[in-house]
């Protein structure tokens, strides 16, 4: 697999458990069973279990599961599986398998330009853009980067 692909997918790898990895923290010492997809418990089992066989890794994963949105230690994660990755091709492409098969069992997760909608029927909105739910009459709304507004007497 090439480093691009392995870099795709150690991300794509971290976007799909992202929301489980509170249920995964909270239920460590449990057996997850149907609190997540089947396919999800799969990917993270293949990562934990290649993971902890170094203590950088197991400190990755603990870390991460204390805080899942710790840019750092997300950054840390995905080196640490690319790593593992570049080191064992079949390792990387049971991954990449694992990944596909997750990322079409759980919620809908959809990353855009500065922006992640999650569910069915979530919305969600990008960079400079605005969301409006209802109605916003008597509003002014101005987006883009650097706007001036002047106040008219």
């Amino acid at each position: 697999m090439d480093p691009a692909t392995i870099s795709v997918t150690a991300a794509a790898a971290l976007t799909v458990l992202q929301p489980y990895l509170f249920i995964i923290a909270t239920k460590a010492a449990e057996k997850l069973g149907s609190e997540l997809p089947a396919a999800v418990g799969k990917l993270w089992t293949a990562l934990k279990t290649r993971l902890d066989q170094k203590e950088a890794g197991r400190e990755a994963l603990s870390g991460l599961l204390k805080n899942p949105n710790d840019p750092e230690l997300q950054v840390t994660f995905r080196v640490l599986l690319k790593q593992a990755m570049e080191s064992d091709k079949d390792f990387a492409q049971e991954i990449k398998r694992l990944t596909t098969e997750a990322a079409g069992s759980g919620p809908h997760i959809q990353v855009g330009d500065g922006a992640v909608a999650y569910g069915a029927n979530s919305k969600a909105v990008g960079r400079g853009g605005v969301i409006i739910d209802g109605n916003s009459s008597g509003n002014t709304i101005i987006t883009g980067d650097n706007k001036q507004v002047n106040k008219r007497s």
